[in-house]
């Protein structure tokens, strides 16, 4: 693996993690993980502490910036069980999304 390769799965395990953490918020609608440049930047500073030089930096946020992933969604519909709850039917298939990151204002 090259170095490049490396730090796109670094960066990739990153973003996965703080998607995990509630950190960046995942827009179904729009299929997009939502950042702000605070958020990019307190991350490039986690990188610098853990000994990341300038020049991975630069790469790390370009992968950054660049980062899209496909994940699968198992397909269900809602109903009315017969006590008037709702329950879910999985149908059996399955729907992959897109997402790509996008930048937004700070808040």
């Amino acid at each position: 693996m090259t170095e490049l390769e490396e730090i796109k799965d670094v960066v990739s395990d990153e973003i996965q993690r703080q998607i995990a953490d509630g950190t960046f918020v995942k827009n179904y609608d729009e299929g997009t993980i939502e950042f702000t440049d605070e958020q990019l930047e307190q991350t490039l500073q986690e990188f610098a502490e853990n000994g990341w030089d300038s020049e991975e930096q630069k790469v790390i946020k370009e992968c950054f910036k660049n980062y899209s992933f496909e994940e699968e969604e198992e397909v269900s519909i809602p109903y009315k069980d017969c006590n008037g709850r709702i329950d879910w039917y999985d149908t059996g298939e399955t729907r992959i999304n897109y997402f790509e990151m996008k930048r937004i204002e700070g808040r």
